[in-house]
């Protein structure tokens, strides 16, 4: 699985695309991990216990300190949210879940 975040906050057209690129091993199926991340019981099991709101493709997940909307969500393959709401500097922020 891969997560990559990129973000355009306050950066200049020349540098606003800066992947930050962390590789996990997760001894789990794509399948599961997927369900982890598209569901409000699988979000609130492993990064805020108050997560709350619609993760579907669409949907907006309320982390309690962040918004982030769901952008993309490929059962088994991908999943892709969108910062809308929280700290400046995650302004537009796109975390992005590579799950092959």
């Amino acid at each position: 699985m891969t997560a990559r975040g990129l973000s355009r906050a306050g950066a200049t057209p020349e540098c606003w695309r800066h992947d930050i690129l962390h590789r996990v091993g997760i001894n789990a199926s794509p399948e599961k991990v997927f369900a982890a991340l598209t569901t409000i019981a699988g979000r609130s099991g492993w990064w805020v216990s108050t997560t709350a709101g619609n993760a579907s493709e669409g949907g907006t997940i309320d982390f309690a300190f962040r918004d982030m909307q769901v952008v993309a969500a490929e059962p088994g393959k991908l999943v892709c949210w969108r910062c809308t709401r929280g700290p400046a500097e995650w302004a537009d922020t796109e975390v992005r879940f590579d799950l092959a």
